[in-house]
């Protein structure tokens, strides 16, 4: 982000985006509304075909949901006063972006851009942070693209807190940088440490892997209806069974790698 575009979103209180993320981003808009609109349809049928409900009302309803959210709520900057130093607001995002696995895109004095990758929203999410006279401003929303969606499940909110719980760490006089090592050293030594076969685990498993099973068994059945609402509700059990069993033999393999070393 230059100077003119940071002293615009201080001015505006909102993140400024370049002419391409602009294009993306309202793209993205579209297709959202498409969408919504497209599950709305599917959810009131019997009252659109009643017309208790017109297919233009229903439209303008999920643009107007949809722009509010896109113009209003999603690039806002929340406004905070701050007694932070240029070097310990580096630190402090530096050592934010180690605990949480973040890849930092900007770390200037006065300037903090990262993104926190998903596994549900492809491009991640964007965490901005701006520290000018006196004032600090944050935002985190998901990456501008045509392929994003908008479901972050709070953790936008959580990438917020745990910034401001470092800045907050560095101000009571805290080595976060030094701080943030240990932990992640703590962290990988536990990971690999535990096993992967106690009794609650096992049982977790079963629940599991049962469900999955299960899941699997609806979406098939559901897919193979050629109702595009079930269809929809298989895909969705289906993607999130397959996520599941994926990253649970993904951990058992390379743990049992890691102790043939």
């Amino acid at each position: 982000m230059t100077l003119t575009e940071i002293k615009k979103s201080i001015k505006t209180l909102k993140v400024q985006l370049t002419l391409g993320q602009k294009a993306e981003y309202w793209l993205n808009f579209i297709s959202i509304s498409a969408f919504i609109y497209i599950i709305g349809h599917i959810e009131l049928e019997d009252s659109i075909q009643n017309k208790e409900l017109s297919l233009l009302s229903l439209g303008f309803i999920c643009l107007f949901s949809a722009y509010v959210r896109y113009t209003f709520l999603t690039t806002r900057l929340k406004e905070y006063s701050s007694n932070l130093t240029e070097k310990e607001f580096k630190q402090a995002n530096s050592a934010t972006a180690k605990l949480n696995d973040w890849i930092i895109l900007s770390n200037r004095k006065d300037y903090f851009s990262a993104i926190k990758k998903t596994n549900w929203i492809w491009e991640g999410i964007k965490i901005t942070a701006i520290l000018k006279s006196g004032k600090l401003y944050v935002n985190s929303m998901v990456t501008p693209s045509i392929r994003s969606n908008p479901f972050t499940f709070g953790h936008n909110k959580k990438n917020i807190v745990k910034l401001l719980n470092e800045y907050k760490s560095i101000l009571e006089g805290n080595d976060v940088v030094k701080n943030a090592n240990i932990e992640l050293e703590k962290r990988e030594q536990d990971f690999w440490n535990e096993s992967e076969w106690t009794l609650s685990k096992i049982i977790m498993r079963m629940i599991g892997y049962t469900l999955s099973i299960l899941f699997v068994s609806i979406s098939i059945f559901a897919i193979t209806q050629g109702n595009i609402h079930l269809f929809i509700i298989g895909a969705v059990l289906m993607i999130i069974s397959g996520t599941y069993i994926f990253y649970d033999l993904k951990v058992i393999i390379e743990k049992k790698k890691k102790a043939r070393l």
